[in-house]
């Protein structure tokens, strides 16, 4: 590449390394930087959501009184209401990914936070095993929507110097989680009346409230703004939270040029490709049975046992 206004023909944290960029090598001394990470540290809480649903029934189940409100289902429902985020949020995963092309990844977020929330209050309220299994699938599918579009808008907004460390950063958050599920349940496991296990469902309203407050700052992915044709305010965004303001920062221009041309390449793609490409050629075959066998081998290996 000539210049940070040419045609992109590198990419890389090699590359960004050699632009000049107008921030504080230290980011939490940065203004813009400070503000930006803050923001997608607010966006973790979908990953945290997630771990803290999928482990809270483990430590329900013992709490007698959770489970006198259940009223002692057959095995195989109760199996089902385990499986209820799962159940709600893989169906949402495909309609969400529309929604975040759509309408954006933020709009996308605050639709799963926003179900999150309402089925955690919901849910503290609940008689009943169907009522608690209907709660459930409501709160698989509020996170299927922040699942889909959280990770994308960190890794589309971070400072690309950033962007390795928050992309891993984000999962990891799941075990977080994790362990709060585990420290509420301990925690209410001896009170003795029915808000031992009501106060850790509503508690799972906590990190949805979080993503929405999180929204009130954190800006629209610039990615999503290109493609929308909407190149001023993707610039504008770049300059904001990259460079200080500075649109003509050589770091900014390049990544504003990056993206163009990623976006012209995807859509020179899209022409030829579809849904059918998985099933053209054996090669592509072989690419989705891999695919979908990595989620199975992922739940078969015991953890989705140990965990609920």
């Amino acid at each position: 590449m000539g210049g940070p206004s040419g045609v992109v023909a590198s990419s890389g944290n090699e590359v960004y390394k050699t632009l000049s960029n107008n921030v504080n090598p230290s980011w939490i001394r940065d203004k813009g930087l400070r503000r930006l990470n803050f923001a997608i540290g607010a966006m973790f809480a979908s990953a945290a959501a997630n771990g803290y649903d999928g482990s809270l029934i483990n430590g329900l189940l013992a709490m007698p009184y959770f489970n006198s409100n259940l009223g002692d289902p057959a095995s195989t429902l109760l199996g089902i209401t385990l499986a209820g985020i799962s159940l709600g949020g893989l169906p949402s995963f495909i309609p969400a990914s529309y929604v975040s092309d759509y309408f954006g990844r933020r709009i996308t977020v605050a639709i799963g936070s926003s179900i999150m929330l309402g089925a955690a209050i919901i849910q503290c309220a609940t008689s009943g095993v169907y009522a608690f299994l209907g709660t459930r699938i409501m709160l698989g599918v509020g996170l299927g929507f922040a699942q889909t579009a959280a990770p994308p808008l960190t890794a589309e907004i971070a400072h690309p110097k950033h962007r390795a460390n928050i992309t891993n950063m984000f999962q990891a958050i799941w075990f977080w989680g994790a362990i709060i599920s585990a420290v509420m349940s301990l925690g209410f496991l001896f009170v003795d009346n029915h808000w031992s296990w009501r106060i850790p469902c509503l508690f799972q309203g906590f990190f949805p409230a979080i993503q929405l407050i999180g929204l009130t700052w954190v800006p629209e992915s610039p990615r999503w703004l290109v493609s929308k044709d909407r190149h001023q305010e993707a610039l504008s965004i770049l300059a904001r939270y990259h460079a200080n303001g500075d649109s003509d920062d050589q770091l900014v221009q390049f990544e504003y040029q990056e993206i163009c041309h990623a976006l012209e390449l995807e859509k020179e793609i899209a022409k030829s490709t579809g849904w059918s490409t998985f099933f053209a050629t054996r090669g592509n075959r072989h690419r989705l049975l891999i695919c979908i066998l990595v989620g199975f081998m992922i739940q078969w290996a015991g953890n989705g046992i140990v965990s609920c």
